[in-house]
């Protein structure tokens, strides 16, 4: 598991992104923190500095479900699209100092930034750590859930209740559900479709506007492909569809 996938996991488990990071948020105050000069100078810098970085092609498909999975995770806490928008930014720049300048202080401090609970915004203080260290400090929290999900039994969901889990998906707002049941409706979703990974993509890489009932129509209609056989690259090792089974 690379550094990519270790940040993935991290934020699917809770341990990046979790409750903590949500609590008591005036997306004004930080949308307006981070035009501060400095904040905003550190990241062009960062930015500039990574934009011409060539990513092999496994890593390319990490790094595009990295920025998916930290949007999607704060569907259900934070109306705002910008700030959305603007902590998937965060987690695309973190992932890709992991790779092309793991010696980045600007990018070790954004990171170090969310583990405590907080959005990146303003001054931020610097890590004592360096960036990969602080991704590697995640692992044993990350396998502990891995462990966690083990020989996890999901219910069968019928039709309708596949449409309400999607339907909840593209509308957090109106389910009222939390980030964390979003991330397991989404879940549950997949594991019920008879190729789980691709049925992820459809929910978050679809790029046309489909309905709900679109949606799980089209991954109903997909091939079975047992989530053993998906690659690594698709599908990194230790997220949690690889540990769920549906009861039989």
């Amino acid at each position: 598991m690379n550094a990519i996938d270790l940040l993935l996991s991290a934020i699917q488990r809770g341990v990046l992104l979790g409750s903590k990071n949500f609590k008591s948020i005036f997306a004004g105050e930080i949308l307006s923190g981070r035009d501060d000069p400095q904040f905003e100078q550190n990241r062009l810098v960062l930015f500039e500095e990574l934009k011409d970085l060539i990513l092999g092609e496994g890593d390319r498909r990490r790094l595009d479900r990295l920025r998916e999975v930290a949007y999607l995770k704060t569907f259900g806490e934070i109306p705002q699209h910008d700030l959305r928008a603007c902590i998937a930014d965060d987690f695309e720049l973190i992932g890709k100092a992991s790779v092309g300048l793991p010696e980045s202080a600007f990018a070790a401090a954004l990171l170090g930034s969310y583990l405590i609970g907080n959005i990146p915004h303003g001054t931020i203080a610097p890590s004592a750590k360096p960036l990969l260290s602080l991704i590697e400090s995640m692992r044993l929290q990350v396998i502990e859930g891995r462990q966690e999900m083990n020989n996890g039994i999901t219910m069968r969901l019928g039709y309708e209740e596949l449409v309400k889990c999607v339907h909840n998906i593209l509308q957090p707002d109106e389910s009222g559900c939390t980030s964390e049941e979003i991330d397991r409706q989404l879940l549950d979703f997949c594991i019920n479709c008879p190729d789980p990974s691709a049925a992820m993509d459809v929910v978050i890489e679809t790029r046309e506007p489909l309905t709900a009932e679109e949606m799980v129509d089209k991954a109903l209609a997909m091939p079975l492909r047992e989530i053993e056989s998906v690659p690594e690259s698709e599908l990194p090792p230790y997220h949690a569809l690889r540990f769920m089974k549906l009861e039989r």
